[in-house]
């Protein structure tokens, strides 16, 4: 009994451990700051594709700051192409395993200390903490 009681357990164990932490799926995030006016302001939003926990692709929906649209002001086009980068660093790789890396962006190649990795990681966040936008294609 007691064997069988011990197999159970390594099975479930086993299960827990090799499968996804994550549901496969398109994922959408925002990460949203208010200004000295109280106003809530989406400063960026993303959008990425998991399988089995590694983001497939990704892109950056909205990337705005005290009303400048980096996405459409050519002013602005090599700090959103800094963002770009630090979110296309995390495509290929295991999610959890990467997460921790937009804490110092000054170490992904093309993104750099400028880059506020925290807000990409949180819109990244926000979008698994609200669950699958868009079940994956069969």
């Amino acid at each position: 009994m007691k064997k069988i009681i011990i197999l159970i357990a390594l099975i479930v164990v086993s299960a827990v451990t090799f499968g996804s932490t994550y549901s496969d799926g398109t994922y959408r995030g925002n990460f949203i700051d208010r200004d000295s006016n109280s106003i809530g302001e989406v400063q960026v939003n993303v959008q990425f594709d998991l399988e089995n926990d590694i983001v497939k692709k990704a892109s950056m929906r909205m990337l705005n700051f005290k009303g400048q649209n980096y996405m459409k002001d050519s002013k602005l086009e090599k700090e959103k192409d800094k963002y770009i980068a630090a979110l296309n660093h995390l495509v290929g790789k295991n999610l959890k395993d990467t997460m921790p890396d937009l804490y110092t962006p000054e170490n992904i190649p093309m993104a750099g200390a400028t880059v506020r990795g925290g807000k990409i990681r949180s819109a990244i966040q926000d979008g698994l903490n609200r669950g699958v936008y868009r079940l994956p294609k069969n």
